[in-house]
């Protein structure tokens, strides 16, 4: 069975990066559980997200299939 998760793409352009946020996984710090295509699992502050730019489909695409083909059912914000 697929985890479902709430996800945001935010583009980071000094990396020329895309984060997926899962934004239904935080903590009482206003830390989020996120992903990236190096580095993969980790975390990032409700600071950092707000510093970012919202991705667009096709900046997100190859993430989102990566998400998909390892056990996420993802509901893109």
């Amino acid at each position: 069975m697929k985890e479902r998760v709430n996800v945001l793409f935010l583009y980071t352009k000094e990396y020329d990066e895309v984060t997926a946020v899962f934004t239904n996984k935080g903590d009482e710090k206003g830390n989020f559980d996120c992903y990236a295509h190096i580095g993969q699992h980790s975390n990032c502050s409700v600071e950092w997200t707000s510093e970012q730019k919202k991705a667009k489909p096709k900046q997100y695409k190859e993430l989102l299939l990566e998400l998909e083909s390892i056990g996420y059912e993802c509901v893109v914000f």
